[in-house]
Order: C-alpha cells, then sequence, then structure tokens
C-alpha cells in the first residue's frame, strides 16, 4: 500500500531540502509536481530521495486548488493509498512513530476517515496532510485553498504527528503576495468573463451587482497586500 508524499515547487532560492528530508522516511514515493524549480534544485532532492524521485512538470495555473488536486490525481494515478501533502517552507515530524508500517496503520485504523489533519506544533490549528486515494475530495479556491467533500466522521485528527512552517524572509513574502495577488486577479477576471458570458440570461442590474462583488474582493486584497508589502 504505498503512501506518496506530494510536493508543489516553482521558483525557489534553494532546494526544500529540510521538507523533503522530513517526510522520506516516511513514504514510498516522492512526487514533486514542478513548475519552474531550477535543475539543480531538482538534482538536489533527486540526488535526495533516490529511488523514491518522481518528477512531474506542470505549467502553473495561478490557482493552488487546481494545482494541489494536480497533485493529487498523479499520486492516485501512481498507484498510492495516501498522499501526504507537504509545502516547501513545512516540515512534518513524527515523535510517537517508529517506523512507516506503524504510520500506516494508524492511516488505515479509521476506515472511514478520508483525510487526516495534522496539528501545527502547539496545536493552534491543523491542516489537511493525509488523504486517502484515490480521493472524493477536492481542494477549492485559487488562494488559501480548502479540501471539499467530507461528510461525517471523515475528517480526523491524526494523534502523534505535528508541523512547523520555516520562517519566510521579506523577499519571500513579497513573492507570496505578488504571487497571491495574481492568482485572485485571474479568479476576478474569470468571474467577470463568466458574468459577460451569462449576460443574455441576466438583467443588467444583477450583471453589475456580480461584477461590483468582483471588484470588491480584489480592491480588498490588493489594500490589503499593499499594507503587507510595505511592512516587509
Amino acid at each position: 500500500m504505498l503512501v506518496i508524499a506530494t510536493l508543489l515547487t516553482g521558483p525557489l532560492e534553494s532546494p526544500p531540502v529540510r521538507a523533503v528530508g522530513s517526510v522520506l522516511p516516511w513514504v514510498d514515493l516522492l512526487l514533486v509536481a514542478d513548475s519552474g524549480l531550477s535543475a539543480e534544485h531538482l538534482d538536489t532532492i533527486g540526488n535526495l530521495a533516490g529511488d523514491k524521485f518522481r518528477h512531474v512538470p506542470f505549467a502553473w495555473p495561478h490557482d493552488f486548488a487546481a494545482a494541489r488536486n494536480f497533485a493529487l490525481d498523479r499520486a492516485a494515478a501512481l498507484g498510492g493509498r495516501w498522499a501526504v501533502t507537504i509545502d516547501t517552507d513545512e516540515e512534518l515530524h513524527f515523535p510517537s512513530y517508529e517506523s512507516k508500517a506503524e504510520l500506516l496503520a494508524a492511516l488505515n485504523s479509521e476506515p472511514k476517515v478520508q483525510t487526516w489533519l495534522v496539528p501545527f506544533r502547539g496545536g493552534q490549528y491543523a491542516k489537511e496532510r493525509f488523504i486517502r486515494l484515490p480521493s472524493k475530495l477536492r481542494w477549492e479556491g485559487s488562494v488559501h485553498e480548502s479540501l471539499v467533500g467530507a461528510g461525517a466522521g471523515e475528517r480526523a485528527v491524526l494523534a502523534g504527528v505535528f508541523f512547523t512552517e520555516q520562517p519566510k524572509s521579506p523577499e519571500q513574502m513579497a513573492a507570496k503576495l505578488n504571487r497571491d495577488r495574481q492568482a485572485l486577479e485571474d479568479r476576478v477576471h474569470a468571474d467577470h468573463q463568466d458574468g459577460r458570458h451569462r449576460r443574455s440570461r441576466t438583467t443588467p442590474a444583477n450583471l453589475s451587482g456580480s461584477l461590483s462583488t468582483n471588484d470588491r474582493r480584489y480592491r480588498l486584497f490588493s489594500r490589503v497586500s499593499l499594507r503587507c508589502m510595505a511592512r516587509v
């Protein structure tokens, strides 16, 4: 029963060796869904992961949910039964487990569970980090995406695992804000085009209201982004 780690990568200042190293002992494969990592950094990850390394290039869709769903689908196509989602600035920690077999037993201990959440160190919040494959769940949201589709009893917190995040430099934070803003701009544009497509089936007043809502979304995000960028 394959456990596959999925990692989304793009142009990075340095290879995410800490993220990769934190999951390698616990997975069978490392799937890197890549949209622009340098050849040097890919070589570093490949050398670290060895036979577990799988590289899948793809064009960045400016949509985090679409990218995560792409990685989930590819992991399922590789025969995975569990996908472990990890970001390049994260590390997973398994203090309560001594082997991959123990971890797998915990993942399979509740047949109804479709996704196991992993808490941040300290327990302030948790993220969906283990997803059963093939998955009926899908990520939604171009920015600050969420995993949807789980019914009652299909989400649970996995005991004995936690994650940490590496602090971002001012340059990394500015790049993240620019990337998020681009994703929202694309979403607003798509909503605008969809509104125009429905024009013949809506009244001018309703269409105007829809576009005003999109404008407010973007303007609000732009103001917040610019303020955050001014602080970094």
